[in-house]
């Protein structure tokens, strides 16, 4: 059986990598996490990542990059993501006003092919976390398809969140198999709810389902 390394979003410990950049990366790789995906750098240079990463252990395969960050200057941000191994540029989160239905469509289409073309020729791979709202429907069929048949499944791989395509009242495993050969990183995360596709998804709940104010 092929062997599936386990790793940490680190959106996740946000507030302690601000914090603690160094602390938190070792305290990581002391609980026996092997990889790490960045979502954003705290002002760290790419050796700078890198000398942390190989003295804790660690390694970054992908990161949650936005798809603007390659408009300026692509070649150093390929090379800023290369020096600490980076191979998946993955497209954290997109505006549903952006994907299939809307006028802006044909253009993210084309700012998604020109990045993955880059990152291609670099021996790096696009990617793209869904929500749940990727699995609404335009014209009977889901938004987050229409990324794959449109792009191009050689040039974006999908980084499935088994917790938002449950949400969308999806079955993660099925769409996991849809995607065979493409799965190469999975986002894994519980997530207690009783009504699939409604609630407070993107606020803080308490443990009744309630919505609740941040502090």
């Amino acid at each position: 059986m092929k062997k599936f390394h386990v790793g940490i979003q680190l959106y996740g410990v946000r507030k302690s990598m601000a914090e603690d950049f160094e602390g938190t990366l070792k305290a990581i790789s002391e609980m026996g996490y092997e990889y790490v995906e960045f979502a954003g750098y705290h002002g760290k240079g790419a050796d700078e990542i890198k000398a942390i990463l190989d003295k804790y252990g660690l390694k970054c395969i992908s990161v949650h990059q936005s798809i603007d960050f390659y408009d300026n200057d692509p070649d150093a941000a390929v090379r800023f993501l290369k020096t600490f191994g980076v191979k998946y540029s993955v497209i954290p989160w997109y505006s549903k006003e952006k994907l299939a239905g809307n006028d802006e469509w044909v253009d993210s289409v084309s700012q998604f092919k020109r990045v993955a073309t880059i990152l291609k020729s670099n021996e790096m791979v696009l990617g793209y976390h869904n929500h749940e709202f990727e699995f609404e429907k335009h014209e009977g069929k889901y938004l987050h398809d229409y990324i794959f048949d449109e792009v191009g499944s050689d040039m974006i791989v999908p980084e499935l969140d088994t917790c938002w395509v449950h949400y969308a009242g999806i079955d993660p495993v099925d769409k996991i198999r849809e995607f065979a050969g493409k799965v190469e990183i999975v986002h894994l995360k519980d997530f207690d709810c009783r009504e699939l596709g409604g609630g407070p998804a993107y606020e803080l709940i308490d443990s009744n389902g309630k919505g609740m104010q941040k502090k």
